[in-house]
């Protein structure tokens, strides 16, 4: 249904969408059973003209399924919405290339899918072959693309569709680091030019700076739609499998104004610590000694310090750390309750705590840290998640002579200890 609203890009109203599965057979009779999946159940949501959304959730949370929705490729079992008539998007891989044609000649057939004039779209294509960096592969059929190729020339080719509103399914999973940065550029030039899009994304820090919001999904129902550094605290919770105390998702959580000025920060500070909530993080920051001038860390003496405030708690409290990559991929996660030494922190006061890593536990690269204060039983009393981040350089210090450089792909690069034994035959 397409959209008259002005006000509005995007007007979901209860929009539910129903699967049958075929069971086993009936033991009291011969048919088979059905069951019933909910892909979405009652979602109801507006995106305004000129707002940027992300969408977040599990895998089957059904977020791909409504961008099908909304793009028209399947209908809901009940509700409706309505979107713009010039609308986009990047759903599946592959979906919508013919396979026997090149890929040249599928930037014609593709954009003419979204009722783009041949003509019009050929003079662009010089620009879409460069953006999307596949190279001579444009000339090969595309059926010999990889599922990223596919990805990266769909995206190419939407970016240079003049659209009302976008649909993009994990369009910054694929492609090298040049071609992230490319699409990152464009995602964040449409909000300068007021268009309208919906991301959806597993690397939710890597479009916060430009999500107006965020809607969280679970299991086909709405989890969350607000702020965006609130709805990465749920996510990551859901990832977790963590519960969530009543009133603690506002407790710690920067404002839209902080999360923009502080992420890329190494240090947080929360300026407006709340004294009503059981827990109070009043700073949050990373210490390096001696730091390096140019920002980036040694791997030697880095630490992870938090200043808080009891205010009022019925049982002990502990501390959980995830270490994200730059992909908010987590690669390691340190808790309190693993640890011997972590102090007894149970009665009110102001308190600092300091987590040293191992030294050279972590290799070259751009980390982000979630920090989550809780109970013994995994119930969350307040959490910061992505806020503060900060880079890694290995190479400091005088090269050892013959020394064999190796870049390591991965985020854990710890020292080990190395023994010889000699057969003695």
């Amino acid at each position: 249904m397409r959209n008259n609203d002005e006000e509005y890009a995007v007007v979901a109203n209860n929009l539910t969408k129903r699967f049958y599965k075929k069971g086993g057979k009936n033991p009291y009779s011969n048919h088979k059973t059905e069951e019933t999946f909910y892909a979405l159940q009652d979602l109801s949501f507006k995106v305004a003209q000129g707002e940027i959304l992300g969408i977040l959730g599990l895998n089957g949370a059904g977020k791909t399924t409504l961008l099908k929705i909304l793009s028209g490729i399947t209908s809901p079992s009940s509700g409706n919405y309505s979107v713009p008539v010039r609308t986009v998007g990047i759903l599946e891989a592959g979906a919508g290339f013919n396979p026997e044609l090149s890929g040249l000649d599928n930037i014609t057939f593709y954009a003419g899918l979204f009722g783009v004039n041949a003509n019009t779209i050929r003079q662009k294509i010089p620009e879409i072959t460069e953006f999307s960096g596949i190279g001579d592969f444009i000339n090969a059929p595309v059926k010999q693309y990889s599922n990223g190729m596919f990805v990266r020339l769909a995206f190419s080719i939407l970016i240079h569709i003049d659209a009302d509103l976008y649909l993009f399914d994990e369009v910054l999973s694929v492609g090298d680091l040049s071609f992230r940065t490319k699409a990152m550029e464009y995602l964040t030039s449409l909000k300068s030019r007021q268009k309208t899009a919906l991301i959806v994304t597993h690397s939710p820090v890597e479009i916060a700076p430009f999500c107006d919001r965020f809607l969280v999904l679970n299991q086909g129902n709405l989890h969350f739609l607000g702020e965006s550094v609130y709805a990465l605290n749920l996510a990551t919770q859901l990832r977790l499998g963590m519960k969530t105390e009543a009133g603690s998702i506002r407790s710690e959580s920067a404002s839209q104004s902080l999360l923009e000025n502080q992420l890329g920060s190494g240090t947080f500070i929360n300026q407006n610590a709340e004294t009503d909530h059981r827990v109070s993080i009043r700073k949050f920051w990373i210490e390096n000694d001696p730091a390096k001038s140019d920002q980036s860390l040694s791997p030697r003496n880095l630490s992870i310090n938090t200043d808080l405030r009891i205010n009022s708690i019925d049982e002990p409290i502990g501390f959980l750390f995830i270490l994200n990559d730059w992909n908010s991929y987590p690669v390691a996660a340190i808790n309190s309750e693993h640890s011997d030494q972590f102090p007894e922190l149970s009665l009110p006061g102001d308190y600092s705590i300091k987590c040293t890593l191992p030294d050279n536990i972590l290799s070259n690269g751009n980390y982000a840290v979630d920090l989550f204060v809780t109970t013994r039983n995994t119930t969350i009393v307040t959490s910061i998640l992505k806020v503060i981040s900060f880079s890694v350089n290995r190479d400091s210090g005088p090269a050892k002579p013959n020394t064999l450089k190796i870049i390591s792909p991965a985020s854990i690069l710890p020292e080990v200890r190395w023994e010889k034994t000699a057969d003695s035959n």
